[in-house]
Formats: C-alpha cells, sequence, structure tokens
C-alpha cells in the first residue's frame, strides 16, 4: 500500500519535526490528518528499509486501538524516494486547546479532566507498545476539542517521537504535570494542595512520585480531587481495543496480550534504532537490552555503562511494598488524627443539609436520603449539571442534591424544578463527591424526588 492512497488537501501545519497535512482517503473517502515527521532531525535522512518494515507492522497494532480521545491510527509507512515516515490518523474538526485558551487558564474541573484522559489513553498505549509510558503528544497545540458536530471532546495524537524512542523525557509523568501546570497557569508558582479541586495536592504528589504507575497515578488523581474511582486498567484496554482482533482460543486474554506487547517492543525499539546506520542520525537507542526500562522504577537503563557492568538490582515486591509503606506512614503522620471511626451512614435516615460530616469519609456511590425544604434551585457553568439547595445558603459544607444531564430520566431544565421550591423535599440517591470537597445526592430519575404533604 502507498502513499497515493491518500491525496493531500493542504498544509494544516509545519515545524522542524515535520508537516501536517488535511487529505482524503481514496479507500475509505474520509478525510483524514497525514502527518509527515522528521525522525531523526532536519539532517538525519528517513528510515530504511528494515526500518520501514518495523515500522509499518508496529502501526498495523496501533490501528486495534479505538478509543474516544485518540485520534486513530489508519496506516503508517515511509516514503519510498526519501525514506522519511508517515503517520495517518483519523481527522477530527474543531480547535487546538492552545487556540481555544488564548493565553487564558482552564478551568480546574476540565484540567482534571484533560489530565484524566491522557492518562487513559496511554495506559492502552502501554499495553500496545509493551512500554509504561505517556505516549500521547501533551502539547496544547496538539491536543483537540471536536466541534459538537463531531462528538468528540478532547483528543490526542499519539507521539512519533516518544513511539520511535527519540523523546525519553517526555515520556515520563512529568510530561503530565507540565501540561496541567501550563493549563493552571502555575508555573513556577507556589500553590495549596486544595488548589484547583485537589490539584494542586496530586501535583505535588506526582512530582515527588515520579515513577509509579500510570494506574496508579489516575487512581491517586480521582482520589485527590474527590472524583469516582477511574475503571480497572484491563476494562480500559478491553473497552479500547478492537474486538475483532483474533485471539487464539487456547490463549488467555492476557497471555495473547502480553505476547502482542512483547512483539511490539522488540519492533519499536529493537529494530528501528539499532537497526538504524546513518551517520547523520542521533544514537538514541545503542541497544534494547541497555535501554530497556526496569518495571520498579520505569527508568531508562544506563546506555554508558559497559556491557559487563551490573544492573541495578530491581526491588522485590515486598521491599517495594515496604517502601510504600514508609511513604504513607509519613503522609499520614501529616495528617490530622482521627480518634475515632467516622460515623456511618444509618440505612432508611433521611439527613439534613448541615449532615455533611457523616459522609465526609464515605465512598462515593453510598445510598443516601436527604430532606429540607427546596430554597434554590441552580444551573452549572456548563449546563451539565442543575443544583438543589435545601437551605438558603449554598455553601459547600452544606450538602445539596444534583442532578446530570448525562444521565437524568426526567425534564432536565431550571423551569421543571423551580414549581418545588418552597416544598419539603426527600432526595433518595447515592453520595457524589464534586472536585473541591462539596458533597450531594446524585438523583438520576425524577421519581427519586419526593415532595412531601403539608
Amino acid at each position: 500500500m502507498e502513499m497515493s492512497r491518500f491525496q493531500i488537501e493542504e498544509i494544516i501545519g509545519q515545524d522542524k519535526h515535520g508537516v501536517v497535512y488535511r487529505a482524503s482517503d481514496s479507500e475509505s473517502a474520509r478525510t483524514v490528518a497525514l502527518r509527515r515527521f522528521l525522525p531523526f532531525g532536519q539532517d538525519g535522512g528517513g528510515l530504511e528499509k528494515e526500518e520501514v518494515i518495523a515500522f509499518e507492522i508496529a502501526t498495523k497494532r496501533l490501528a486495534d486501538v479505538s478509543h474516544a480521545a485518540l485520534r486513530s491510527v489508519i496506516f503508517g509507512s515511509a516514503d519510498p524516494i526519501d525514506g522519511i515516515p508517515y503517520l495517518v490518523t483519523e481527522w477530527v474538526d474543531g480547535m487546538s486547546l492552545s487556540e481555544i485558551l488564548a493565553g487564558d487558564t482552564l478551568d480546574p474541573a476540565l484540567i482534571i479532566d484533560v489530565l484524566r484522559i491522557a492518562l487513559e489513553v496511554s495506559i492502552v498505549l502501554s499495553h500496545i507498545l509493551g512500554e509504561e509510558a505517556v505516549w500521547v503528544e501533551t502539547d496544547v497545540q496538539s491536543i483537540i476539542i471536536g466541534t459538537r458536530e463531531s462528538g468528540r471532546g478532547f483528543t490526542f495524537w499519539i507521539s512519533p517521537f516518544k513511539w520511535l524512542g527519540g523523546e525519553f523525557h517526555s515520556r515520563k509523568l512529568s510530561s503530565i504535570v507540565d501540561l496541567g501546570e501550563e493549563l493552571a497557569g502555575w508555573k513556577r508558582k507556589v500553590v495549596s494542595d486544595q488548589a484547583g479541586y485537589g490539584l494542586g495536592g496530586w501535583m505535588k504528589w506526582l512530582k515527588k512520585n515520579p515513577d509509579v504507575r500510570l494506574t496508579e497515578a489516575l487512581e491517586m488523581l480521582a482520589a485527590s480531587t474527590g472524583n469516582e474511582p477511574p475503571p480497572a486498567e484491563a476494562d480500559l484496554v478491553e473497552r479500547a481495543t478492537n474486538p475483532k482482533k483474533s485471539v487464539p482460543k487456547h490463549a488467555s486474554p492476557t497471555k495473547a496480550l502480553a505476547f502482542t506487547a512483547a512483539i511490539a517492543v522488540l519492533v519499536i525499539s529493537t529494530a528501528i534504532f539499532y537497526l538504524h546506520k546513518t551517520a547523520k542520525a542521533p544514537v538514541i537507542i545503542a541497544k534494547y537490552s541497555e535501554q530497556k526500562r526496569s518495571p520498579a522504577t520505569n527508568e531508562p537503563g544506563s546506555a554508558s555503562g559497559s556491557a559487563t557492568s551490573p544492573a541495578p538490582k530491581a526491588l522485590t515486591p515486598a521491599e517495594r511494598a515496604s517502601a510504600r509503606a514508609e511513604e504513607l506512614k509519613i503522609e499520614l503522620s501529616k495528617a490530622p488524627v482521627i480518634t475515632s471511626p467516622p460515623p456511618t451512614p444509618a440505612s432508611g435516615k433521611i439527613y439534613a443539609p448541615g449532615d455533611k460530616k457523616l459522609f465526609t469519609n464515605i465512598k462515593s456511590g453510598t445510598p443516601m436520603k436527604l430532606g429540607g425544604v427546596l430554597r434554590r434551585v441552580k444551573l452549572s457553568s456548563t449546563g451539565k449539571s442543575i443544583y438543589l439547595f435545601l437551605e438558603d445558603s449554598t455553601d459547600p459544607e452544606k450538602l445539596a442534591g444534583v442532578v446530570h444531564k448525562s444521565n437524568f430520566k426526567g425534564d432536565f431544565r431550571n423551569e421543571a424544578f423551580i414549581p418545588m421550591v418552597g416544598k419539603k423535599l426527600v432526595l433518595t440517591g447515592t453520595c457524589f463527591k464534586e472536585p473541591g470537597g462539596r458533597i450531594l445526592t446524585k438523583i438520576v430519575d425524577v421519581k427519586q424526588i419526593q415532595v412531601v404533604p403539608e
């Protein structure tokens, strides 16, 4: 399959790393983004024959990944004339995040979403590429927000430079921190742990623990910002992996995935750069065995050591658990001492707006009932939530009700709730914790709102 399959329409962007075209796929008649990039710099030349084969095999595996926040890979190869590789991905109508911000900052709740999505996509790609890393591009110019018609939110590109091994530093979780600080306007500033609904504390934690696994970073992001726990790692991978991908019946999904990952990392990390022999190309990977990341540290191995140098000792699971326990001990020593177990909401009890303390240590999703006179109805700034305040005050220390447009079975309009103002209600729902500490009773069905007769 040759590049002639894709008809170039116009140049979208160009820099020292390469050029991006808007193109048409003659096979599907769809608009695509064709990205021709320079893996070894402007004077480094293209890929050799063996490298092109390895690159094509890897792109076929990546084409099996389907995630709403990833601009799916369609095809990848190299120009037969100069060997310059190109990657074809789906086209998403929208604007770059940098254009939308225009030098301004982003709402903390949206920043949390951006970082969460980047981590989720990277977890999936890590399974395909066989190595834990932040595989998406985190430059604000490369993050596209889809139009309403596209039905897409934040979308990311897989970075060919990270993927091919040329940007080791940007593979690390520090690139996620850099993105968050840029979006929040926190670069070179001192922020509190509570800043951005708890985002400040999470970033500080990540800076101190730059080598944690992606799943741990994702789980801690949810915990720090008061959001619900993320899906299990296996679920994320299963949802994003092409269900049509053939897996031998006698092989378990885990083994099949491990086999694919092992082949992919061998193809990418060893073949492409170990085979590259041009004098102009920088030595990015001296040898796969020297640059292989340790699961315990997630750090690149030393490429400068001799062949006889002993490899750094990997921590055993017990040693890692012990080290983590010591970290937690230090963290807990700084936290307020709880001398008694937190109260547990009694089944069937109807709580008042002032009973927030009873739910502070209760997990989201716990059934709860909230009662009181409806005093105020408020539509959120995003238009996606409606708050039901059972007190005159909108103090975040007071329990309140909430309905979300995405899953509410009923009339989602302020006008539908206004007639209830002044009436005594009982809201039967579940505990929902918003970023920033507000605890709410989440209502998903109008039938869960009961008007108490006077």
